[in-house]
């Protein structure tokens, strides 16, 4: 059954593609991919808060928010949205003011990139000002430390794949180079 190179190669790719598949990669950052959302109330405002990654680590930080009016929810899409942050063990504003852009992709969306230095609570200040009048809440964005046991599995996650490759390539160039010979 293994003895046919094009099944051997199959087989190789099918592995390959498996292997990437199974691995999660920690990048992306982008809206759309918020996994959760976490809902505040700003004056008459209802925000839903939602980050990415899911689990913050220290690193980049994306934060996506929703608002809507607090009794219809309807979507504000004419808000003025700034977002401040102060870090963990401290009252002093480290981040921000930032204001919050709408996602080029749904206009419902609120987003801001941002970096956090260290683990620990982050308590972020969102303030609002919109056709409802103004509010203003406090999120708080608990900072972990990344594994680096992600790191590692998509390292080797990738090393797989480049050898199968190499290896499905040179069991490819073997069986053309003995066709060019038989003829």
């Amino acid at each position: 059954m293994w003895s046919d190179p094009k099944r051997r190669l199959l087989a190789v790719w099918l592995i390959a593609a498996a292997a990437m598949l199974a691995v999660p990669l920690a990048t992306a950052h982008a809206n759309g991919r918020v996994i959760r959302f976490e809902t505040y109330t700003a004056g008459p405002y209802r925000l839903a808060v939602g980050t990415i990654p899911d689990n913050p680590v220290v690193g980049n930080l994306h934060v996506t928010m929703t608002i809507t009016a607090g009794s219809d929810e309807q979507p504000i899409l004419d808000a003025e949205v700034s977002v401040s942050g102060a870090g963990p063990e401290t009252d002093a504003v480290e981040i921000g003011p930032l204001r919050a852009e709408h996602n080029a992709d749904d206009p419902a969306f609120y987003d801001i990139n941002t970096f956090v230095d260290r683990q620990g609570e982050w308590q972020f200040t969102v303030s609002v000002s919109g056709p409802h009048g103004e509010g203003e809440t406090q999120v708080p964005i608990e900072v972990t430390t990344q594994s680096p046991l992600i790191g590692i599995v998509t390292i080797m996650a990738l090393v797989a794949f480049l050898a199968a490759l190499g290896f499905s390539l040179r069991a490819f160039l073997r069986e053309r180079s003995r066709g060019r010979r038989r003829s």
